[in-house]
């Protein structure tokens, strides 16, 4: 802690000291007393940790996971493709079987954009992907490209069990009512950012994007400028905005009323949509288990200890 700090008596916690631990040595330990607070408690830990009388929440975290086309590729820039997918996956299922702890059907969000669901970028109107419509759309597709049978890479991080196996159910479901193939590529998680944003080696990519702060600054993942497009640039997709949405960014970037800029927001999300300039999976909640010796708690989605100055804990025991 900061000896000099502007507020008097504060902090009260002196030292933080991070452990890495695998998941169920860190719920062992949790339980014990030994740790104050676990980031990242895995699903299966969660009513384990309950039933032992421990809190635990979920916390909205502003990350949004997606699949990300290559608009380098033909197959990708074909709207009723990207459509079709979009429709195909059926989230509500997928995040109960591999990401929700059970009984806790609040956690976790499936997304219809570019957005966290509980965010005010994100349009309440815009209606969920239906998979009844999946199958028009790749008639649609496969008539306007000229093909019977389609095949596309989806890459994907390994490391999670989870991820791949969401990742499997997501290439049956569209497989199951599409027609299309999606070939799964399991890549190694330090070479997985490479390969998507500096190599661009994908059809689609299993993504995580994280905003950094509450204004959800969408433009840098679609700049129309070329340098974003090129190797390490920010529009790792290649894709270039059309007139509207370029409009929207433009008009977002002038406008200081919230109002007018919670409009804009809504109708980007509806601009993404329509067209699945991604195709938004969902937003996974981070579990925090907080130890009952802590008080005053209130954990910052964006810095986590972003109120650790309030943060009290009732014995001596420190890490």
């Amino acid at each position: 802690a900061n000896p000099y700090y502007r507020g008097p008596q504060r902090p009260s916690i002196r030292e933080i000291v991070f452990h890495r631990r695998d998941p169920i040595q860190a719920a062992d330990e949790f339980v014990k007393g030994e740790l104050h607070l676990i980031y990242g408690v895995q699903k299966e830990h969660v009513n384990q940790l309950l039933q032992s009388g421990k809190k635990v929440v979920a916390l909205r975290t502003p990350t949004v996971t997606f699949l990300a086309p290559n608009y380098r590729k033909r197959w990708l820039k074909n709207e009723n493709i990207r459509l079709a997918i979009a429709h195909a996956i059926d989230r509500p299922a997928i995040l109960e079987q591999y990401f929700r702890a059970g009984g806790r059907e609040g956690d976790h969000a499936e997304l219809t954009g570019p957005f966290p669901r509980r965010c005010w970028a994100n349009d309440p109107s815009v209606a969920d992907f239906q998979p009844e419509l999946a199958e028009a759309y790749a008639g649609k597709a496969f008539e306007e490209l000229g093909v019977e049978e389609l095949t596309l890479r989806l890459v994907y991080p390994g490391g999670s069990r989870d991820v791949e196996s969401a990742c499997k159910r997501i290439a049956e479901d569209v497989k199951s009512r599409t027609g299309i193939e999606l070939s799964l590529e399991r890549v190694e998680p330090g070479k997985f950012y490479d390969q998507v944003t500096r190599y661009h080696d994908f059809d689609l990519a299993y993504w995580n994007h994280t905003f950094e702060d509450s204004t959800y600054w969408l433009e840098p993942l679609l700049d129309a400028a070329a340098a974003a497009r090129e190797p390490g640039g920010p529009n790792f997709m290649g894709y270039v905005p059309d007139e509207d949405l370029g409009t929207l960014f433009r008009e977002l970037r002038r406008h200081k009323q919230f109002r007018r800029i919670e409009s804009l927001a809504h109708q980007i999300h509806k601009h993404v949509a329509r067209q699945a300039i991604i195709v938004p999976l969902w937003q996974l909640d981070t579990y925090v288990a907080v130890s009952d010796q802590l008080e005053n708690v209130t954990l910052d989605p964006f810095t986590l200890f972003g109120n650790i100055e309030r943060w009290n804990i009732k014995t001596d025991t420190s890490f």
